[in-house]
């Protein structure tokens, strides 16, 4: 049985929030009410916009632009498709999207955000918060309004310091680099080998690696050891932690290589940054 429902958590001059649940495939027509952003938090969809087809898989979203026709398809047995629609009107939020070139980028793209941008912990924490039944709407759009300033910011940040010329290739290039980095972001006590961003993104290594360096000033390896230290330094100031448990939940091989890249970093080994020995 096919059944989707549309909660509307919000609705005022400033904007919408809706919640959308689906179960099975469904085939849904819509018109955009302003700036729309649509994230699918479990599932998969696919959007047909101005015979554009984008498919947007869970944890990621897509910004249509005001008084846009789209359709929404999720593919032929479908279980379950969680989503969240916000949208902004322009007219109450001052959001300045940098120039046309970049403008024309953010829009109809599907973006990995789930980990690695504040985007994601909003969206996360709107679907993680569904069963609520008021929320602050206003203060939710203002906040999404700033998170998609930011995004735009980054975006164009990207786009100009990205040795690629052609916008084409750049709106190819420079999603997949970001869903790297968030993969990095979500695996960071794994191992994650260069052989293994490159075949994901399917960007040759050295290419990839030269592009990831350009884009976020550091390697694939710089960002997962700044993401394991980050944690580490947390994890060490609590006393329900031994150090060898730490070291193993971060994903190195023994104490020693945790501690000595600890205090290659921090300047001291973890025993004296925290005060206490080996428990």
């Amino acid at each position: 049985m096919n059944t989707f429902t549309n909660e509307l958590k919000y609705s005022n001059k400033p904007g919408q929030i809706k919640l959308s649940k689906a179960f099975g495939s469904y085939h849904f027509k819509g018109k955009t009410k302003g700036l729309a952003l649509k994230y699918v938090a479990q599932g998969h969809e696919t959007y047909l916009i101005n015979q554009q087809i984008v498919d947007v898989p869970q944890g990621h979203f897509i910004l249509l632009h005001q008084d846009e026709n789209y359709e929404a398809i999720t593919p032929k047995n479908s279980r379950q498709i969680n989503g969240i629609c916000i949208d902004l009107n322009p007219d109450i939020f001052s959001i300045h999207l940098n120039d046309s070139k970049q403008s024309d980028f953010l829009f109809n793209t599907a973006f990995d955000c789930a980990n690695s941008t504040p985007f994601g912990n909003a969206f996360k924490g709107l679907h993680v918060d569904e069963k609520k039944s008021e929320v602050d709407g206003l203060a939710l759009l203002q906040s999404f309004s700033n998170k998609l300033q930011d995004f735009s910011i980054e975006l164009y940040k990207l786009q100009r310091v990205i040795d690629v010329q052609k916008t084409k290739t750049q709106s190819i290039l420079i999603p997949r680099l970001l869903s790297s980095r968030n993969f990095i972001y979500k695996n960071f006590r794994s191992k994650i080998t260069l052989d293994l961003l490159a075949q994901q993104s399917n960007i040759s290594k050295y290419h990839f690696l030269r592009l990831f360096k350009q884009c976020f000033e550091q390697s694939p390896q710089e960002l997962q050891e700044q993401l394991r230290m980050t944690m580490a330094k947390q994890l060490v100031l609590k006393e329900k932690y031994s150090f060898s448990e730490i070291a193993f939940h971060l994903g190195y091989n023994d104490l020693a290589a945790f501690s000595k890249q600890f205090k290659r970093i921090f300047g001291v080994p973890p025993s004296k940054y925290s005060g206490r020995t080996e428990n």
